[in-house]
């Protein structure tokens, strides 16, 4: 992409070089005898000089467009672009002076216009004084004048196509949102079908499965939420595990929170994938198992504990680093990087899972 980008601005440079060069040559394609300093269309001095003038244009161009305004100027280096500006504009014009010593030299007219015209006893002549220095400052001058305009350019492009973006993603969203309505709509109708058949359990459960899903749907999509609507949500997500088993099953279940949760901010759905991780693998097919999951808060960081039992029938190392924990995985260390830690360790027929958190306050 950077070759790209260099192959284009070059071939820029080099049409606007060419417009110069054609309107320097213009001047000399008239019939009338034209001087430009000393320099005619009668000996066709001007031809070698003109040369000369667009090659020296076509550096100071190149010089900026290709390295003083976007190396320096952009960046706001501004003492470093007016001291290169400076000799860039010296060089070139010291190197144009020369040049145009060696083509009186090799013309052999006189410096002085005055006495070229004399020389050549003309009356009628159009005559185009320029002096290297300001000639070459006007160059200059355009190439900022057409660097400033083109970036204007691009950014009222760039506003037009994000303001284009910004209202597609609007609409898409907007969109989105049918589904999530109709989605809770119907759990609404089936809700009113349990109360209506008198299923107290089943109507506990679609209410809180509308409330995880709801919170999937709407906090999910949130930078950082309130911890205390994240420990909700686990609290929603091990009722309904609950509905799963009698009070004849072997199933012990136990939920301990320590500290201060309505004054910390976490990153949503952080926490979820451990207990859901512990649910699917920690419960036998009997059914029996243990879960423990503990939240402590401590100066600022929160001891984040999930345990529970391994069968080795129904349990798999590699199935329980599945999709979701090593998402959460990333998620940590892009959210959290040097403020996290998480261990993750099997001790005999019981599989742990430790993570502490560095908290944002409210």
């Amino acid at each position: 992409m950077k070759k790209i980008q260099n192959k284009s601005q070059l071939t820029e440079i080099l049409i606007i070089s060419l417009l110069i060069s054609i309107s320097y040559f213009l001047i000399i394609m008239d019939g009338t005898p034209i001087f430009i300093g000393p320099f005619n269309n009668i000996d066709n001095s001007i031809a070698p000089a003109r040369t000369v003038d667009v090659l020296v244009s076509l550096g100071i161009i190149f010089s900026f467009l290709y390295y003083l305004y976007p190396k320096l100027l952009i960046k706001r280096e501004y003492k470093k672009f007016l001291y290169h500006s400076f000799i860039i504009l010296i060089g070139f014009s010291a190197f144009e002076f020369f040049s145009d010593e060696i083509i009186l030299y090799y013309y052999q007219i006189p410096a002085e216009p005055e006495l070229v015209y004399e020389l050549y006893n003309l009356e009628s002549r159009q005559s185009y004084d320029f002096t290297i220095l300001p000639g070459n400052l006007i160059v200059f001058l355009f190439s900022l004048l057409y660097a400033f305009t083109k970036a204007w350019i691009i950014n009222e492009r760039n506003k037009v196509k994000s303001e284009k973006e910004k209202l597609k993603a609007e609409v898409d969203f907007l969109r989105s949102q049918i589904n999530p309505h109709f989605l809770f709509n119907s759990l609404n109708n089936i809700y009113a079908i349990t109360q209506r058949n008198k299923d107290d359990e089943a109507g506990k459960a679609i209410t809180k499965l509308s409330s995880l899903l709801r919170f999937m749907i709407y906090e999910g999509s949130e930078n950082k939420i309130l911890l205390q609507q994240e420990i909700e949500l686990i609290n929603n997500f091990i009722e309904i595990n609950k509905l799963r088993f009698s009070q004849e099953d072997n199933i012990k279940i136990n939920f301990i929170v320590k500290g201060d949760i309505k004054s910390y901010k976490i990153a949503p759905l952080i926490l979820i994938p451990f207990v859901e991780n512990a649910f699917k693998h920690g419960i036998s097919t009997k059914p029996e198992g243990e879960i423990l999951i503990s939240i402590i808060l401590k100066d600022d960081y929160i001891n984040f504990t999930v345990e529970n039992a391994v069968f080795k029938k129904s349990y798999n190392l590699n199935s329980y680093s599945g999709i979701g924990l090593l998402n959460v995985k990333k998620r940590l260390s892009l959210l959290y990087k040097d403020d996290h830690s998480l261990v993750i360790e099997e001790k005999e027929d019981r599989y742990i899972s430790l993570l502490k958190i560095k908290l944002e306050k409210c």
